[in-house]
């Protein structure tokens, strides 16, 4: 039973590398783009509300492929 559930452990830990990878990907597109974006007290806040809808959105999809894939797959694997 171990095996099944590291067999569903890993392509998880996969998918939240990629995703991860992708964020990063972003954000650094995003820092580079602060540039544009003004300087002082109203930059700052526009430069972190959309870091923080960017890390909303990621921990909504972590959210969601951890209980489609995860979670079945260990209810499936300990009910038998």
């Amino acid at each position: 039973m171990s095996r099944r559930i590291v067999g569903t452990v890993v392509p998880l830990i996969k998918i939240m590398l990629i995703v991860w990878l992708l964020l990063l990907a972003v954000l650094y597109t995003i820092d580079r783009l602060l540039d544009v974006l003004p300087k002082g007290l109203f930059g700052q806040i526009l430069g972190y509300s959309i870091a923080l809808t960017l890390l909303s959105f990621w921990l909504a999809t972590w959210y969601k492929l951890t209980k489609i894939y995860f979670w079945e797959n260990i209810k499936k694997y300990y009910k038998k």
